[in-house]
């Protein structure tokens, strides 16, 4: 071992890792991946695999092979490559023979190379103009997911074209979950294909974060040769996450490995509250008057509704995309797998018009779904149209507020809604859509005051998927100023509840909620 408690002691190949490695190189296989959390031995199995590949002895060598280390900055990269050196060094190899080894270790260059037979080790950040004219034998790429979002697929994209040069080439992602469901990385680890081999380590959704039981789901090296105090450090972060919630998103990213973004410093509002703040499998009714919000997209981009009951705290979200092209080749385009389908099967995404989404027919949907809203705010983009489209369906009585996406308008919109769910105003069922909005989207900040993140600003793009999210904060931001501003009590706080039987919530209108193992039920609108 090169570093920690255990530091000069001899490496030990754990149970979990010897599963690993055999699927890894099981033949057949071209792309695994290992989600753990972290603190078990991640970066360390990465130099070692490194070291296994050029050492002209070692299991995984071959002449002239090349392998790559790939991390978010080089910086980061280069812990791995230290790994490698320190256990060359420990096998007796004196890196310092420059008839032996070929060694460039600076602050830009990370560059080992055998002589002899070629083989080389060489370290990059995640930065797709720098992976031109590799031609590895072996990736190991580390912690995908904190590559910068704006280049993580094109880089995966690069890695995969420059495996094909060389026969026999694997590409092997190691690191914590991704906040977003649609990172190529979370679509490895949770739908491996064939020819794709996944070995994951999280703390199921649900379970007792406190509970020592669950530290073991993500943390397979607790109690292993080396990692005698792993327990004892996850234990004070655990109390210390306990008592502060603000320190809580770090400790289910990085301890549970749940998918949770550790810093939320850009974040609209962190998943890992939304979830345990928001989502329930029991939902309040949809009592009252309700507020709607609307965004609209341009030609060949996401629209969506959003329905806040806010004497109840409901909210319901609906989106669409054009019907042009299907969701499944649209999927492919935007590099997101089956998730719009999925979104779909789930009734959370509709397909509407042929190559822009129709307003009217949005808010005919919206209509038929929720019945008629009290007041409507929508994005002050296509605000022509939205207006017309109210006249069409019957809603040009009801109050309507255009809202433009500034620090002031828009900010204050934000503002309201990341107050609802910090004190528990909002209730939604399970929704992909939405999620995944909260991963998409960013805020932008000036002189103190912050607003939704816009396309010049580099936050939202043709194919973005956080017009959920802004129909959402439009309309839980209408409705709790107006039930506010009529001296209305706040809604019952929501709370985390789960049905008898292991059911999930698909789709919910204003009567019914349909379960995943098809059982419709009708709505409760009166009683507790």
């Amino acid at each position: 071992m090169s570093e920690g408690p255990a530091a000069g002691t001899p490496f030990q190949v754990l149970p979990w890792e010897r599963e690993f490695l055999a699927g890894t190189f099981r033949k057949g296989v071209s792309v695994a991946a290992l989600s753990v959390a972290r603190g078990n031995g991640k970066t360390a199995l990465v130099g070692g695999l490194a070291a296994g590949a050029i050492h002209p002895e070692g299991p995984l060598h071959r002449p002239r092979g090349q392998t790559v280390i790939v991390a978010g900055s080089l910086a980061q990269a280069d812990a791995a490559f230290q790994h490698c050196r320190w256990f060359l060094e420990g096998m007796g190899c004196d890196l310092r023979k420059r008839t032996v080894w070929r060694n460039r270790d600076s602050a830009t260059i990370k560059h080992l190379e055998h002589i002899a037979t070629g083989a080389k080790v060489v370290a990059r950040g995640a930065d797709p103009d720098l992976l031109h004219g590799l031609a590895p034998s072996l990736v190991l790429a580390d912690e995908p997911a904190k590559w910068r979002r704006s280049k993580a697929r094109a880089v995966f994209v690069a890695l995969l074209t420059a495996l094909g040069k060389e026969s026999g080439a694997r590409l092997v992602a190691l690191g914590t979950k991704p906040e977003a469901e649609d990172h190529w990385f979370a679509r490895l680890c949770d739908s491996p294909k064939r020819g794709e081999y996944a070995l994951v380590f999280d703390a199921p959704e649900g379970a007792d974060p406190w509970d020592p039981a669950t530290w073991r789901k993500a943390n397979p090296s607790l109690g292993g040769p080396g990692f005698e105090v792993l327990a004892e450090q996850i234990g004070r972060e655990a109390r210390t996450a306990r008592d502060d919630p603000a320190m809580r998103p770090a400790f289910m990213a990085y301890r549970l490995n749940q998918g949770t973004a550790d810093v939320d410093a850009d974040l609209v509002l962190d998943l890992v509250v939304y979830r345990e703040r928001c989502e329930s499998e029991v939902l309040p009714p949809a009592e009252g008057p309700y507020a709607l919000g609307v965004d609209l997209g341009g030609n060949d981009s996401m629209s969506a509704a959003a329905g806040y009951w806010s004497e109840t705290g409901l909210l319901l979200i609906v989106g669409a995309w054009p019907t042009e092209p299907g969701l499944r080749e649209r999927g492919a385009r935007h590099h997101v797998g089956d998730l719009y389908a999925r979104m779909a099967d789930r009734g959370e995404l509709l397909p509407i018009g042929h190559h822009s989404v129709g307003a009217g027919e949005l808010l005919a949907e919206v209509l038929g779904r929720w019945g008629r809203p009290a007041m409507i705010a929508a994005d002050h983009w296509r605000i022509d149209d939205m207006r017309e489209a109210l006249h069409r369906v019957g809603l040009a009585g009801v109050p309507f507020t255009g809202v433009r996406n500034n620090y002031q308008d828009g900010g204050q919109y934000l503002r309201e809604f990341r107050r609802a769910v910090r004190d528990r105003e909002v209730t939604t069922p399970p929704s992909l859509l939405l999620r995944t909005a909260l991963a998409e989207a960013r805020v932008t900040t000036y002189d103190g005051m912050e607003r939704l993140a816009s396309a010049s600003s580099g936050g939202r793009r043709r194919s973005s998927r956080d017009d959920a999210l802004m129909a959402s904060v439009l309309a839980v931001g209408l409705g709790c100023r107006d039930h506010r501003a009529k001296g209305g009590d706040p809604p019952p706080r929501s709370t985390r509840s789960e049905p008898e039987a292991a059911r999930r919530v698909l789709m919910v209108t204003a009567d019914t909620v349909v379960y995943s193992d098809g059982t419709v039920r009708q709505r409760i609108q009166d009683g507790p």
